[in-house]
């Protein structure tokens, strides 16, 4: 049985046994106290903690946060790339996509600047 999210609102594996929705990849909440407690301040859950099978579902990360590729360097200097059978969060990853709860409460990344020159002339790109 798969895990489900622990954000409110979200349905993250809850529809996966009936095969209507497809399997989300979960994330345990981290052991550094640090990072955990961003975790917790960043979900919009009151008055509640985490137990050791409570899990976080990758629909509240940000893509660039997700590592499901790792490119390994071999002895004749050519690069493997191969993909991971379960992805990982990168190191400093805190739940930041909420998109069943009030817009306020979801923190959504602002995408990179283009080039000044790209800007005023789109022609350019």
């Amino acid at each position: 049985m798969p895990k489900r999210c622990c954000v409110p609102g979200c349905k993250g594996n809850y529809e996966a046994e009936l095969r209507s929705t497809p399997y989300r990849s979960v994330f345990r909440f981290p052991k550094n106290e640090e990072l955990k407690s961003k975790w917790l301040a960043s979900i919009p859950r009151k008055d509640w903690s985490p137990s050791k099978d409570s899990v976080v579902c990758d629909a509240h990360f940000q893509q660039a946060e997700i590592v499901r590729t790792e490119t390994y360097v071999l002895q004749d200097g050519s690069a493997n790339t191969v993909t991971l059978s379960r992805p990982k969060l990168s190191e400093g990853a805190v739940p930041s996509v909420f998109p069943n709860v009030p817009s306020y409460l979801s923190k959504r990344q602002v995408s990179s600047r283009t080039d000044p020159a790209i800007r005023q002339d789109p022609s350019k790109a």
